[in-house]
């Protein structure tokens, strides 16, 4: 039986982001996939503390209730850092890992200054968003008005295309009035403190792990190479050239080619 491949999202998103990526792959691989929401994301519940031990548990948990012994993890930012400390916890359960455009080691203040600024203008940009925007507008008027708050030489600027093109899932308000799907408070909470959590645990996996990074994203995946190799001896690091963070949106042939390559 071929292990089964399961799907995590990364910060402020939700298991829409990946579109018809895990359809591909299911459809080549003929494996089992899998794709979550992380708690506090999407349609799963929101809890008050939120952090990468917690996601981690949740994401052996599901292992366990669906009976699934050992994974393929793929995980983007966020959900990569939980497939990288998953992984390392308990080598047993994973068999290989993609890691997309994210490092091993503690996330840096100003990275968490920036998580705290994006999440509070992109939760109020989607609550102001008029109620008559019709769905398929939605993204385009939340992102168009975003991108009107950062300037245009802005870190943030980058990133607007991909936005643009992300299957965001918003829900809707008792008013009919439109909101994230994530919870704002436990994510802001998280921010705060971030800087101070030692996410990865000692230890090694030894398994096949590819970090995948974009050339153009602030994340710099490639100046980690050592960091990464000290964790995973047998880490292989794959560059999408003029990528952004979420390089698969930026690029999902190449980013399924490259899952194909190695899975």
């Amino acid at each position: 039986d071929l292990t089964p491949v399961i799907f995590l999202h990364g910060m402020l998103g939700s298991k829409e982001m990946w579109d018809n990526i895990p359809q591909a792959i299911a459809d080549e691989t003929k494996r089992k996939i899998y794709v979550c929401d992380a708690r506090n994301h999407g349609e799963n519940d929101h809890t008050d503390v939120f952090n990468f031990d917690l996601t981690v548990e949740d994401l052996f948990n599901f292992m366990d209730r669906k009976d699934i012994p050992k994974a393929i993890l793929v995980g983007h930012s966020m959900g990569g850092m939980t497939s990288i400390i998953a992984s390392i916890k308990k080598p047993e359960r994973v068999e290989m890992i993609f890691s997309v455009d994210i490092f091993i080691k503690k996330i840096p203040k100003e990275m968490t200054e920036k998580l705290t600024q994006f999440t509070t203008l992109f939760a109020n940009t989607v609550r102001n968003i008029p109620k008559e925007t019709p769905e398929s507008e939605v993204v385009k008027t939340v992102v168009t008005r975003l991108y009107e708050n950062f300037p245009e030489d802005s870190d943030f600027q980058k990133e607007k295309e991909s936005m643009m093109k992300s299957k965001y899932n918003f829900k809707r308000k008792p008013d009919g009035g439109y909101d994230v799907s994530f919870n704002e408070d436990a994510i802001l909470k998280f921010a705060k403190d971030a800087d101070q959590y030692e996410c990865v645990p000692d230890g090694q996996f030894k398994g096949p792990a590819y970090f995948l990074y974009g050339t153009k994203s602030d994340v710099q995946v490639s100046k980690e190479e050592t960091n990464i190799k000290m964790h995973f001896p047998e880490a292989k690091l794959i560059a999408f050239e003029g990528a952004t963070h979420s390089l698969h949106i930026d690029f999902p042939d190449k980013f399924i080619k490259t899952l194909l390559d190695y899975l």
